[in-house]
This record gives structure tokens, C-alpha cells and sequence, in this order.
């Protein structure tokens, strides 16, 4: 998803041709799993298992997850843990601010993997800021399958 668009724009061997990029349901999936109760007990069963051939729990996501999967996502400063809510300005620039192609953040106001939904317009709008891009974010009324 949008983590990939970031990962492409930054390290892909054909970034240099991308014209546009548009961000669909730019969430964080580290402040959903921190809404689930084993949310810790997730993390330390990652970080044991790392460097391992053995993939979480079958109950820890809909999707086979490697341990160094698990903590790219989840953990505070993850490689995939670009889109948080509790991040500084400062640190949405640095995980964003190398996209120098045009951007349009699509946010869903219902999005029901985002635990503070009130939060989502200025979460929209700080992401545009961090992208450096002058177009207002779209706001949809909608959930996160958009």
C-alpha cells in the first residue's frame, strides 16, 4: 500500500520515472495493533522469534507475518511505521519528505483501523505537509476499503 509507494519512490530502480503518486488509507498500522490487548505480548514474541525461520502466531494477523515483518509495522520507527498519528512534524518530513513527485492523500473519515477517526482531517493535512505537496487532501466518508 502506501508504505510501498514510499519504499518505491526512495529506493525503487525506476523511481526516477514515477509522475504522481496518490496515498489510499495512509494509516498506521503500529497504532491499530497497539489497540489489540496482546499488543505487547506481540512484540516480544517478534523479537524473540527474529532471525529465525519461524513466522508469528496464525492469530496475530489475517496474513502469514515474519517476526521482522511483524516489527516493521508495529514497532514505534519501523521501517513501515511512516504514518502515525503521534509522530512530530518533524518525523512525518523525515519519513516522507524524499517523495519530490506529486501527491493527493485520499483519507477515509471512517477508517476503522485509525483509533482517534476525530483526528483524521489534521492527520490528513500534516501528511500533505510532510509530502510538500500543495494539493488539499481528499476526505472521504468511508471506511478503510476505499
Amino acid at each position: 500500500g502506501c508504505q510501498d509507494i514510499v519504499h518505491m519512490v526512495r529506493h525503487g530502480a525506476y523511481a526516477h520515472m514515477i509522475q504522481g503518486a496518490v496515498f489510499v488509507g495512509p494509516v498506521s498500522d503500529r497504532e491499530y495493533y497497539q489497540t489489540l490487548p496482546n499488543y505487547e505480548q506481540l512484540l516480544k514474541t517478534a523479537k524473540d522469534r527474529q532471525g529465525t525461520d519461524e513466522y508469528m502466531p496464525r492469530s496475530t494477523d489475517v496474513a502469514a507475518l515474519t517476526p521482522e515483518r511483524l516489527l516493521s509495522l508495529a514497532e514505534r520507527g519501523g521501517t513501515d511505521d511512516m504514518f502515525s498519528f503521534d509522530y512530530s512534524d518533524a518525523e512525518l518530513r523525515d519519513a516522507l519528505s524524499h517523495v519530490k513527485c506529486p501527491a493527493l492523500v485520499v483519507m477515509s473519515t471512517q477508517d476503522e483501523y485509525v483509533p482517534r477517526q476525530a483526528e483524521i482531517p489534521a492527520q490528513a493535512a500534516r501528511l500533505c505537509m510532510a509530502l510538500n505537496t500543495d494539493r488539499p487532501p481528499l476526505l472521504l466518508d468511508d471506511n478503510h476499503t476505499i
